[in-house]
């Protein structure tokens, strides 16, 4: 006679076999487990490389614009500081001497003949050739290849220069040029003629190479600093870069000649 026992108990296979199937049932789960785990993480790694993406083109424009505002304000800085400075206008500059020299042998002549010269090629000086060139008629020409202008009215001589253009009038280095002695203020030029008829060239470099070398810096970063640092230093790297660039431009100016 079988001795009844427990249907799960040791003694009977068929209970051992349940067992063993109800083991084997619960191994199911983990298997399922450990898949939707690697789902999750692969769901985590696709959103943190689209968030990457999405700052990373965020911070390329941040760059861009760190580098353009740098190039442009050290520019811009470098334009009002330097655009008046005597060694950049220096044909301004010797053409103002050059008038008070004119102006002081005309009063030389008037002494000697007593009278003005009616043009200033009857100036001994003039006709020796020591004062540069003459035109056709005579007419002694200034650093442009244009006629000095020569006025008398009364007992008052006005000598004076249409300068670079040629024309009477005109904005920045255009405007007329007069005697040095007589303190006429001249327009600083203008950014046009700053940039294009003035040798700057190494200014312009020097604003350029810094811009870049900011908008490099900027992207360095990326991967670690957000939101508020980034900006912060983006910032910092800006109002640095331009301080650098301004320096750097003052050793672009000419010596003189």
């Amino acid at each position: 006679m079988t001795r009844p026992g427990n249907a799960n108990g040791p003694g009977n296979r068929r209970g051992r076999s349940r067992f063993r199937g109800t083991f084997v049932k619960r191994t199911a789960p983990a298997v399922v487990t450990i898949e939707g785990k690697q789902k999750r993480l692969d769901e985590k790694r696709a959103v943190k490389r689209a968030t990457l993406e999405h700052v990373t083109t965020r911070r390329v424009f941040v760059a861009v614009a760190v580098g353009l505002t740098v190039a442009g304000t050290a520019y811009g800085v470098a334009y009002y500081e330097q655009r008046g400075h005597p060694n950049y206008l220096w044909e301004e500059e010797h053409t103002g001497y050059a008038l008070d020299r004119i102006r002081e042998a005309v009063t030389a002549h008037r002494r000697a003949t007593g009278q003005f010269p009616a043009h200033l090629g009857d100036l001994e000086d003039v006709k020796a050739g020591g004062w540069g060139r003459t035109d056709a008629d005579g007419r002694l020409l200034d650093l442009w290849g244009n006629p000095y202008q020569y006025r008398v009215e009364g007992d008052a001589v006005t000598v004076y220069s249409f300068g670079p253009d040629g024309r009477p009038g005109g904005d920045g280095r255009d405007a007329d040029i007069h005697p040095k002695s007589t303190r006429v203020p001249r327009p600083p030029p203008t950014l046009r003629q700053f940039t294009f008829t003035m040798p700057t060239e190494g200014v312009r470099v020097t604003c350029i190479l810094s811009g870049l070398c900011a908008a490099l810096v900027c992207l360095l970063p990326a991967r670690r600093l957000t939101g508020v640092a980034f900006l912060a230093a983006a910032t910092g790297t800006a109002v640095g870069a331009v301080l650098v660039a301004v320096v750097l431009s003052y050793l672009h100016i000419p010596t003189g000649h």
